[in-house]
């Protein structure tokens, strides 16, 4: 069973009948399609999903104790904000299905409110619980992890009660390497409401599990430790055409980005901009840096601003050995950070203010020729 950490509350909260009615209304004139989603619907299951990974996790993605576990973070906000995103694709569809049956306002909306209600009510919780237990599994891999050179092997167990899925508890008791492919499939959570875990032990292997007919249901045939993605692409909702996936991916990273936006602007106000100064190579001085600087870093470009925003969360703890440094030249200096797939050149630059010169961040791109604004 899940168990939280103190600080977290994750009870079911409905989603507010006004915003659901313009939802509605959005959807009746063809305003919100498929492939425009409405950013109000977004946000309220997006919230909602991080919240329960979140508690999950037992830890605040915006306190990541280092790169690694801030790119851990990364990859499952990036996962969430494009489940939300084809949720809700799904449920505009299926509206727009109904359409066609009741063309008719009056008819259309007590039938319409009926599968908004499937959808945000009995089909969200169970959403938010598989999340709960596919971040905690999530964190409890990355222990695993450090740990496998004292205890190497995983065990399977189940709940051990009455309720257990057969298909599950033949895998019960088993003891695989952590690096085993075995973990790549059957690592936990396995199904809707799957309450089963894996303890790390030093145990001997088994063979019990070996030739299993079983295949986790839709949506949790990945280890969520290792890809981040606490609901897989072969979930439902991933079952759209490329060209709408790719327009919905979009509009998920760009509501992702001015929600980040603004959480590390205020964040930074406190946390970052009082004590931030860090000594590079190449550089004649420490770096600093200033709400204006946030500001700026955070209104830039990058092809995936939400995680450039969020990078400041760790800036403390970045050091030169994650920092490449590229070149200087006019009193710039630029590095290279590769992370999560991505490249993240900063821009430092020689302030001038008040008679002296400090060195600040201007810009975190992906580009190496820009150099901030």
């Amino acid at each position: 069973m899940v168990t939280l950490a103190d600080g977290f509350d994750i009870r079911f909260r409905r989603i507010a009948q006004a915003v659901e009615q313009l939802f509605l209304d959005g959807v009746f004139a063809q305003s919100i399609l498929p492939n425009r989603i409405d950013r109000a619907i977004w946000q309220e299951h997006y919230s909602r999903l991080l919240n329960h990974a979140e508690a999950g996790w037992g830890k605040r993605f915006s306190e990541a104790a280092d790169l690694q576990e801030w790119e851990r973070f990364q990859r499952i906000e990036q996962n969430l904000r494009e489940f939300a995103a084809l949720k809700q694709h799904r449920i505009i569809e299926e509206l727009r299905q109904l359409k066609i049956k009741y063309p008719n306002r009056a008819d259309w909306e007590p039938a319409a409110r009926k599968l908004l209600t499937r959808h945000n009510v009995r089909y969200l919780k169970a959403e938010l619980q598989a999340t709960t237990a596919a971040a905690q599994a999530a964190e409890s891999w990355a222990v695993f992890e450090s740990r496998a050179y004292l205890y190497p092997n995983l065990r399977y167990e189940t709940a051990g009660d009455e309720r257990v899925r057969e298909s599950h508890r033949v895998l019960d008791g088993t003891v695989r390497p952590i690096n085993d492919p075995f973990w790549d499939v059957y690592y936990p959570p396995n199904g809707w409401g799957c309450r089963c875990k894996v303890v790390q032990t030093d145990d001997d292997a088994t063979t019990t599990g070996e030739g299993v007919d079983f295949e986790p249901a839709k949506g949790f045939r990945n280890n969520v430790g290792k890809t981040g993605k606490l609901f897989g692409e072969d979930h439902p909702y991933y079952n759209v055409s490329t060209l709408d996936r790719e327009a919905i991916q979009n509009q998920a990273r760009e509501f992702h980005a001015e929600v980040t936006r603004d959480q590390v602007r205020d964040w930074a106000v406190t946390d970052l901009v009082p004590s931030f100064s860090k000594q590079l190579p190449e550089l004649p001085q420490p770096a600093t840096i200033t709400t204006a600087e946030v500001d700026a870093i955070t209104a830039g470009k990058h092809v995936d601003a939400s995680s450039r925003n969020e990078l400041l969360y760790v800036l403390s703890r970045i050091t030169g050995q994650d920092l490449a440094f590229q070149d200087s030249a006019d009193g710039w200096y630029r590095y290279l950070l590769r992370a999560f797939e991505q490249a993240y050149y900063f821009h430092f630059r020689e302030v001038q203010a008040d008679g002296a010169t400090r060195i600040g961040l201007a810009a975190i791109s992906d580009k190496l020729e820009t150099r901030g604004p």
